[in-house]
């Protein structure tokens, strides 16, 4: 969840509110409690976050917004541009900010665990800046999607929700296979031809079609962006990088979406127990969630435990046959137990699936290269060069290849590549390259120099 970094900024700030509640004929209690129990908050949260959203429902005028939404709902326009307002007003009472967490934010996230994985985030090894960006994407992919599923059903639209591995959100259906993508956590509503965007690969699950796929580079570019900055960019780039592969479930439940944030959170922390925990709930929600299968079979695979690994990555492939992340998955695990034909078989399907997969060629020629096939492991690392430019591994693989076939001038030339990168390079290629090179030089002295101190010996003895 594990490849695709989505920058998700909606940490609150917001003071103490003191505005009467909706009065109590505008909104359901009843409908609100069966919503907080289909979402699975314990029932001793409910008043609580009751509370909260009542005062909320007042200052954004709910009353006066169920009319407005009555009259929408039968033109996308109209309800794009409705749903657009809503989400601005609850941006504007304070929600969706960069600062504090406002009580009901922290209600809607922390109620659906027994711990505070914002304490798992802020005591492990990592910079102030990573736990922060942790700690927001949390926050983001959980209680702001829930408070757009709670008020959106509340208004009584038909919302379903949409995640990709790192992001949830929600989704509208509309005719003729159009959704309106609701994604209050960046303030970004879209009407999309899903059809036209992605592949149906079964299972509610969906892949950004190749035309539409950006390059690496300017992923990273993206990645950079503040929120405001990337509105500005072109559908397609928005597509590719905040929903590269959706899941649209049966209704606007997030649940699984939300236990799968909580498990990569736990994973890139290393506490792989608790994030397998996570996983098999995820799946117990959606045994159809390929995504699920496959990360909970990387946490095996980085615990030691192969085969249970490879278990968990057929089962993700047996769900999506053309989920070239898992193929690509298992092939890493086939390579670390030794299994090289069955990796380079998994790489390869990969690759045919997603022709712009760089890793899948890295780690294809890391194969080949295992086997001593070095010309089709530099072939590969080639390529993956060629599809990021920047895939700083590749080179120093290119590296460790050419010096193997005893091209030094090209291995040196690689190594400096990284170097530039601001990268670390083995510090035994180096050494090797070293002695080499020496060798190298002082060989033809050597070869010039042995016949004279042959004829030197013969001359005086």
């Amino acid at each position: 969840m594990n490849k695709y970094f989505i920058f998700l900024f909606i940490i609150v700030l917001c003071g103490p509110v003191h505005a009467d509640p909706v009065p109590s004929n505008a909104i359901d209690t009843d409908h609100i409690h069966r919503l907080l129990k289909h979402l699975g908050y314990p029932e001793n949260t409910w008043e609580l976050i009751e509370k909260e959203l009542a005062t909320l429902l007042t200052k954004i005028d709910f009353p006066h917004l169920k009319l407005e939404a009555a009259q929408a709902k039968s033109n996308p326009l109209k309800l794009k541009e409705f749903v657009a307002k809503l989400g601005g007003l609850i941006e504007q009472e304070g929600y969706i900010d960069r600062q504090t967490l406002h009580p009901l934010i922290k209600l809607l996230t922390t109620s659906l665990v027994n711990d505070d994985i914002s304490q798992v985030i802020f005591t492990s090894p990592i910079s102030f800046w990573q736990k922060v960006d942790s700690n927001k994407a949390l926050v983001a992919c959980t209680a702001i999607s829930q408070l757009g599923s709670i008020i959106l059903d509340l208004l009584d639209i038909n919302v379903k929700v949409a995640f990709s591995p790192a992001h949830v959100f929600n989704c509208i259906p509309l005719d003729d296979g159009q959704v309106l993508f609701v994604d209050f956590a960046n303030q970004l509503f879209e009407i999309v031809d899903i059809n036209q965007y992605y592949y149906n690969l079964g299972s509610r699950t969906r892949k950004l079609k190749d035309q539409y796929l950006i390059s690496p580079d300017r992923i990273r570019e993206i990645n950079g962006q503040l929120t405001n900055e990337l509105q500005s960019d072109s559908l397609q780039e928005l597509l590719c990088f905040l929903y590269l592969y959706i899941y649209i479930s049966d209704d606007y439940a997030t649940t699984p979406g939300i236990l799968m944030n909580f498990a990569n959170i736990y994973s890139r922390k290393g506490n792989y127990e608790e994030a397998i925990a996570d996983y098999n709930k995820a799946i117990g929600m959606d045994p159809e969630y390929a995504e699920a299968w496959r990360e909970r079979g990387i946490i095996y695979g980085n615990k030691g435990e192969l085969d249970g690994a490879i278990a968990d990555l057929n089962k993700a492939i047996e769900l999506f046959p053309d989920f070239a992340e898992g193929y690509h998955d298992r092939g890493s695990i086939y390579s670390s137990k030794g299994e090289l034909d069955n990796a380079i078989s998994d790489f390869t399907q990969a690759i045919i699936i997603d022709r712009n997969f760089a890793e899948a060629y890295h780690d294809r020629g890391i194969a080949y290269g295992n086997k001593n096939e070095l010309d089709r492991a530099i072939s590969d690392y080639n390529k993956a060069i060629e599809i990021d430019p920047y895939f700083s591994e590749s080179y120093q693989s290119r590296a460790e290849a050419y010096f193997s076939k005893g091209e030094y001038d090209k291995s040196w030339k690689d190594i400096h590549k990284v170097e530039d990168f601001g990268d670390e390079v083995s510090p035994d290629l180096i050494e090797k390259l070293k002695k080499a090179s020496e060798f190298r030089t002082f060989l033809p002295i050597g070869l010039i120099a042995a016949p004279v101190l042959i004829l030197m010996i013969f001359r005086f003895f």
